[in-house]
């Protein structure tokens, strides 16, 4: 049973030190929390973050609030020998004399069971959100690809997030045989560098052989990519690849695609996609360089949260343009910029930040 916010000890007992985030527990999850209440409350527009940390000894797992403008940490609810299936349940539940849910995909009605875990060990399910029929007939039909759409349960909601009505069953059944996702390749192990640093003789054939194909499928329009959508899930090498930070979890974000186009300013603009490792989100950075305008090292970044089968429209995007992460013909890119731009439109970032230097 969950704790009442009040009997919340801040303390480990054993060596009467403070639990400081990050000191004495080394897995956490940031959680936003909305209204309970109808759709039309106010409440229900103003999220607010909340980071899930698990402790040992004694294991447990508190909910922290920020609060306040200096962003200080409010414990909510504590759940003593927390397991992982249950964990989205047990918090819906001990939110709700709160008037308060959670916005996770393990709260959300489109997401149903998969046998299937994140790295760390929570269950992951099968986004199964699907947009309308493309309006424009020269858009391809997303293929219902199983390895693109594996959301962990405690992954943020996107803006497609829906409350559900009943628990989800991977979050009420342990997953014994559920099996982590086997990790993304990456675009370096299909390179001629690292074909020709391995140096084995008797394998070149069949190294470029492979090579070879995962060009002619990188090259090919994204019409041609329907039925194959996992060869699309390749991490890219480049600056920042694998280096930054989840939104939620300690997880790194590995880039699947850039494309690189020119803003209505004449500026150089970047969108890339990005998917986490380990709670396997995915997530669109809008970046934005004026130093060649401004002569100032001025960039401004926005990031977005994306449901799993707008990542695969963004993808499709990316793949019509070869070269689409070189800023060369960025100027001839108006079309692709304008559907960004459209796609964007009204959605609120998770971030926004402006830097002056690098």
């Amino acid at each position: 049973m969950p704790t009442p916010p009040e009997t919340v000890q801040l303390f480990n007992l054993k060596t009467m030190s403070g639990v400081f985030p990050g000191a004495r527990t080394q897995v956490f999850q940031r959680l936003r929390l909305q209204g309970s209440k109808s759709a039309g409350d106010p409440t229900d527009n103003n999220p607010v973050w909340a980071h899930l940390r698990w402790y040992d000894e004694p294991a447990a797992c508190v909910l922290f609030a920020a609060s306040g403008d200096d962003g200080a940490q409010t414990p909510l609810l504590r759940i003593e020998n927390p397991p992982k299936e249950t964990i989205v349940t047990q918090v819906a539940e001990a939110l709700r004399p709160m008037d308060r849910r959670p916005l996770c995909c393990g709260n959300c009605r489109f997401l149903t069971e998969a046998s299937a875990k994140t790295p760390d060990g929570f269950p992951a399910g099968q986004c199964q959100w699907r947009s309308a029929p493309p309006a424009d007939a020269s858009e391809p039909t997303l293929p219902n690809e199983p390895l693109l759409g594996h959301q962990s349960v405690l992954a943020l909601g996107c803006d497609q997030w829906e409350p559900r009505r009943s628990p989800l069953a991977v979050d009420t059944v342990p997953g014994a045989n559920a099996q982590a996702l086997p990790p993304m390749p990456k675009a370096a192990e299909f390179s001629a560098v690292a074909t020709k640093k391995k140096g084995q003789s008797r394998w070149r054939w069949w190294r470029a052989l492979v090579m070879k194909l995962f060009e002619r499928q990188k090259d090919a329009p994204s019409g041609a990519k329907e039925g194959t959508a996992h060869s699309a899930l390749v991490e890219r090498s480049g600056v920042g690849a694998g280096t930054e930070p989840c939104f939620v979890c300690q997880g790194r974000l590995a880039n699947l695609s850039a494309l690189v186009v020119e803003s209505a300013e004449g500026d150089k603009q970047t969108y890339s996609l990005w998917r986490c490792r380990n709670c396997y989100s995915y997530f669109l950075s809008d970046w934005v360089d004026r130093w060649e305008r401004l002569d100032s090292l001025e960039t401004e970044e926005h990031h977005y949260r994306l449901a799993p089968a707008e990542a695969q429209f963004v993808l499709a995007q990316s793949a019509q343009i070869k070269g689409s992460d070189h800023p060369t013909g960025r100027e001839r890119r108006t079309d692709q910029r304008l559907w960004f731009e459209q796609f964007l439109h009204a959605r609120q970032p998770l971030s926004h930040q402006i830097k002056l230097g690098r």
